[in-house]
């Protein structure tokens, strides 16, 4: 190609081809050198033809927007990236106040989609009487009307699609500068990439720009239509010059590809939006530093500078020894790839495999067709359901192979078993010596930065505290003085908190000192210093009293292996009083130093999590021909879909929590129309802190913040308790400036949350919409809930099995009776009817109330227990399927009580929470037998549709007589029974459900180890996210970012200005 069609000789050029296998079966035959000889030279004839041909249809082929998730031409997706950017920049420097509001105005302007005046192209004065255009680049007057450039006045601004937007006081500045920064004498600017190559070789060395060298024409079309027309001439000239350029030079091959590439991306733009990128970064981090930081010492600034690179150090060796186990993705698009390489002799991007798979089955209203299309990656994360047939690999054309075959895939998949090796080499990884000391210098790094920011915030009163940590951490002796490391263990049972630490210093008179150390600790404060522990203890137990305290105790504390406690912990929220001074102790780390000691906090840590995650884990101790792996993945396939079908058919469904913000921000947005105001407010970004009257500059928007959002309040309504007042703070997560809202909008909140009874209307809509026979989707939305419950306990059945929880004759037992569930299948059966004609399955009852959800399964034919089993979906201690005894046995633990609790109707809580509070004394016979008798009808489960009916039913009866009371219209207990009947109508599906109610605490259970992160708020960025920043700052450029998350660089955009907005306003 460089060297044209000409210069190629087949009878005397040689053909080397490089494979990444050496094996036989791999190599090229010699019939097919022989092809490729004898078409080498056509193709080379037309090949920067067809290249060009191409590249126009790369530009104006379609693909789906990352940002607007629209498909659009390349060229339209690109023009408005672009557009984004240049907005972002605006709307940053009018923040800088380098801007005004007309200024803004007037570019924002200039960058929609229309014509408009006083916008000119650029174009360079070369040698010899031509000119090259600045591509990209324009010239703006402040006026709209000016016809010419040079002769306007008032401020110009140069406005460049990758260089952002530069003010000038006049042309004239405008002018002289851009001449100064094209000249030679002054470096590459960036400015001079914009033009063609073959323009810019046309330029002498240590050339000068004067003043007139620069013509300004006016644009007639749209701004960015100019732009992306330029970017499209200036790649076709750019590849022309280059080959033309390579065949008269010495240049190597890998040189010119280089050269191609860069033209081929559009380098040029891609490197001048990294560098503004960059520089912008720069200056916001400085606008977006918190008071406390901005303000310090110098002295103090530089110390932390340098304990933030210390940390950011500490942090990148981490990332290093854990590389290629980042995440189960990761690793298993790794091992796939090796595995194609070594057995079909080539390379794949694993991503771009598709798998399809069909699968059918019947449900009441007719047959269910599915046909599952994912990723190669993904069912080798989730499995690979076994499907009746082969499923079809579908490959991008330039890796057709014909051995890439379904049963190919298949034997793969067995063979990698990629979720249980992840697993295995994830805790070889994390437990090695070098990764336990990298991760336990990382986190020492950590605590240095954060006692920097408590010192700075004034979070520690006084030098004891400091003191205490630094001696602790240096290992210093004093004479009648202990300092140790310990971390803090809940007494009830033992558990130690995952990220707190405590400094304890003792004398021989018994004075003691203690810091507490708990990142990411509600208030927005991370260290704290005591004088006693009953001291410290009370402030822990203060935690409890507010929603963000006690998720954040729940969570340092949540472990699957240890007895449960949030049992206690949901005690001491109703009961302060039950927390004291000896609710917590300390417990010393083992250790001869403070390295050691920390150490062994970390280990603790990396154990629990890796346990957490491992007992997810089915053991497929019992894999047969009917209930394997595969099997286990076809189930929960069909879930799926029975999922997304459900909510299909219900597309107006939503959960209370979305009915609230809905119907919420409709609500005050009407308010704010009616005032002839154009904001729109959204309830999930405007935050109130109902515990301080104070405003404070950098607000806590973070998990365990005190802050509510406006959607929380409605869906809470109004209560005994009602704490809004329209005196309270108000926040935006989002940097939306709330000062441009109506005057009395405060008052308006207030007025819809007393008034708004989005409760009662929302059950006037279930009702409406799910119980009404005659409803066009009623008798579907029935099939599909039954067929979904019935795969749920076939799942849960299964999982049982495979972990060798039930036997054989339990498993298959089991499978048959839930099938029975579905009366027109057991009519149509006569052999299942004979072998399950003593079989049931009846409701639970406790204190006479159904559990919802939890149902009894007896064979009476069978004496033996194993045959008279409890299904208890979703229970904490993880059994499906459990021997029916007795109430005390089943109610035994705390967390098992809890779980039975919250499964009964509100109005039978009390009762129940009574008994429980009694199962520890002798309770009458009656409270411990658990009645079944095989003739009672009244709980049996003779048709498992039916359920959708009374699971809804049921509920809104109970809301309707809890809501009907005069005297209690929006008791607080009111938004208890509306997330109730959230779960009783998803509770087939338990993500839904588990994510949509709130009932229980929330304990983030994320199964990415590798975000092993400790949680300080000190360590985190405050600007941009340090994946993004890093990468830009190494020179890699936009394209580095935009490889991993397309929509990376918009997202960052917009929540940067959003955020200075807020900081500054």
């Amino acid at each position: 190609m460089t060297s044209g069609a000409k210069a190629f000789d087949p009878k005397i050029q040689a053909l080397y081809y490089h494979h990444e296998s050496a094996e036989a079966q791999h190599r090229v035959a010699e019939k097919d050198f022989i092809t490729i000889k004898s078409v080498f030279s056509q193709v080379l004839a037309k090949f920067p033809g067809a290249y060009h041909g191409a590249l126009a249809l790369a530009w104006d082929s379609h693909e789906t927007s990352p940002a607007e998730g629209k498909s659009a031409a390349r060229h339209q997706v690109i023009s408005r990236h672009h557009q984004s950017a240049l907005n972002h920049d605006i709307e940053f420097q009018f923040t800088e106040q380098r801007l005004n509001k007309e200024e803004k105005n007037r570019l924002v302007h200039v960058l929609s989609h229309q014509p408009t005046g006083g916008l000119f192209k650029i174009s360079l004065r070369l040698p010899g009487e031509m000119t090259a255009p600045l591509l990209s680049v324009f010239a703006v007057t402040q006026d709209e009307n000016a016809a010419d450039a040079r002769h306007t006045s008032g401020p110009c601004y140069l406005l460049m699609a990758a260089g952002g937007v530069e003010r000038y006081e006049s042309f004239s500045e405008l002018n002289s500068q851009l001449a100064r920064r094209l000249s030679g004498t002054s470096g590459q600017d960036p400015l001079l990439k914009t033009l063609c190559l073959s323009d810019l070789a046309r330029l002498p060395e240590n050339h000068v720009v004067g003043n007139d060298d620069l013509d300004y024409e006016p644009c007639v079309e749209p701004m960015l239509h100019c732009h992306v027309a330029g970017l499209r001439n200036k790649q076709a000239r750019d590849f022309d010059f280059l080959v033309q350029q390579a065949k008269a030079s010495s240049d190597s091959y890998p040189a010119f590809l280089k050269k191609v590439s860069e033209v081929q991306v559009c380098a040029h733009v891609d490197e001048a939006m990294g560098h503004r990128f960059k520089s912008l970064s720069v200056r916001a981090e400085d606008l977006a530093q918190p008071q406390w930081l901005k303000y310090a010492e110098p002295a103090d600034r530089e110390l932390y500078a340098k304990l933030d690179r210390q940390y950011t150090e500490r942090k990148q060796a981490v990332d290093a020894l854990m590389d290629g186990l980042e995440s189960l993705e990761v690793f298993a698009r790794n091992e796939i790839g090796r595995y194609v390489r070594k057995h079909l002799g080539y390379s794949v991007d694993v991503q771009q495999v598709m798998i399809s798979l069909s699968d059918e089955f019947d449900i009441q209203s007719g047959a269910f067709s599915i046909q599952n299309c994912k990723s190669l990656i993904e069912f080798a994360m989730l499995g690979l359901p076994t499907v009746s047939g082969d499923g079809e690999v579908i490959l991008p054309a330039v890796h057709a192979n014909p051995a890439f075959t379904f049963g190919f895939v298949k034997t793969m998949l067995n063979e990698l078993d990629v979720q249980r090796r992840y697993r295995q080499q994830l805790r070889a990884r994390l437990t090695h010596e070098r990764t336990l000391r990298a991760l336990t210098h990382r986190r020492d790094a950590a605590l240095a930065l954060s006692t920097m920011a408590a010192l700075l915030q004034g979070h520690l009163v006084g030098e004891r505290s400091l003191d205490l940590i630094h001696g602790v951490r240096a290992d210093i002796v004093q004479d009648d003085v202990v300092m140790t490391l310990g971390s803090l263990k809940l007494a009830v049972n033992g558990v130690r908190f995952k990220d707190i630490l405590v400094f304890r210093s003792r004398d021989a008179a018994g004075d003691d000192h203690y810091a507490l150390y708990a990142p990411g600790a509600p208030g927005g404060q991370d260290l704290f210093g005591f004088n006693s522990w009953r001291q410290l203890s009370i402030e822990v137990g203060r935690w409890l009293a507010a929603d963000a305290g006690a998720r954040y105790l729940l969570d340092q504390s949540a472990i699957t292996t240890e007895p449960d406690h949030s049992d206690f912990l949901e005690k001491v929220r109703r009961k302060g009083t039950l927390w004291s001074e000896s609710s917590v102790v300390f417990h010393e780390l083992d250790g001869d130093n403070f390295e050691e000691r920390l150490s062994d906090a970390t280990s603790h840590k990396i154990e629990r999590a890796l346990t957490r995650d491992e007992s997810a884990l089915v053991g497929f101790t019992h894999e047969t021909t009917y209930a394997n792996r595969g099997a286990l993945a076809l189930l929960e396939n069909r879930i799926n879909e029975l999922d997304k079908a459900f909510v299909h058919t219900t597309q107006a469904m939503v959960s209370f929590e979305q009915f609230a913000r809905r119907e919420g921000s409709k609500l005050l947005n009407d308010y704010i129309s009616s005032q002839g105001v154009g904001e729109r407010v959204d309830t999930d970004t405007i935050f109130v802190d109902l515990d301080n009257a104070d405003y404070v500059a950098t607000p806590d928007f973070t998990e365990y913040s005190r802050l509510r959002s406006l959607t929380s309040l409605f869906m809470e309504g109004f209560s005994d308790q009602y704490a809004f007042t329209s005196k309270a703070p108000m926040y935006s997560s989002v940097g939306q400036d709330l000062r441009a809202l109506p005057l009395y909008f405060a008052q308006r909140v207030d007025k819809a949350l007393r008034e708004a009874a989005l409760g009662e209307r929302y059950i006037q809509w279930i009702r409406q919409e799910f119980l009404n026979s005659s409803h066009e989707q009623y008798h579907y939305r029935r099939a599909l809930f039954g067929r979904r419950l019935q795969f749920d306990m076939r799942l849960a059945a299964m999982r049982e099995f495979l972990k060798g929880h039930l036997s054989t004759a339990q498993y298959q037992w089991l499978v048959q009776l839930i099938v029975s569930l579905d009366k027109q299948v057991l009519e149509q059966n006569k052999g299942l009817q004979d072998r399950i004609k003593r079989s049931s399955a009846a409701m639970f009852r406790f204190a006479g109330y159904t559990v919802q959800g939890v149902y009894m399964l007896r064979d009476f034919s069978s004496p033996d227990g194993d045959f008279n089993l409890l299904y208890t979906p979703d229970a904490p201690d993880g059994i499906s399927f459990r021997k029916l005894t007795n109430y005390v046995e089943l109610l035994g633990s705390p967390d098992m009580r809890r779980y039975y609790y919250l499964r009964v109707p509100y109005k039978g809580q009390p009762t129940v929470g009574s008994l429980f509070d009694a199962m520890d004394r002798n309770l009458p016979g009656r409270w411990i037998t658990i009645e079944n008798p095989e003739h009672q009808n009244t709980d049996r489960v003779t048709d498992i549709h039916d359920l959708y009916d009374e699971q809804i039913s049921r509920i809104v009866a109970d809301v309707d007589a809890q809501t009907r009371s005069t005297t209690e219209r929006w008791i607080e207990k009111t938004y208890s029974i509306v997330r109730l009947l959230g779960a009783a109508l998803l509770m087939p599906f338990p993500g839904a459900a588990l994510a949509w109610t709130g009932l229980h605490l929330t304990i983030d259970m994320q199964r990415g180890l590798l975000a092993y992160h400790d949680g300080d708020r000190a360590t985190a960025s405050w600007f941009f996210g340090a994946a993004v920043y890093g990468a830009l700052m190494g020179g890699a450029g936009v394209k580095t970012v935009v490889t991993h998350d397309k929509a990376l660089i918009v997202k960052v955009g917009q929540w940067a200005v959003k955020k200075l907005a807020a900081q500054t306003g």
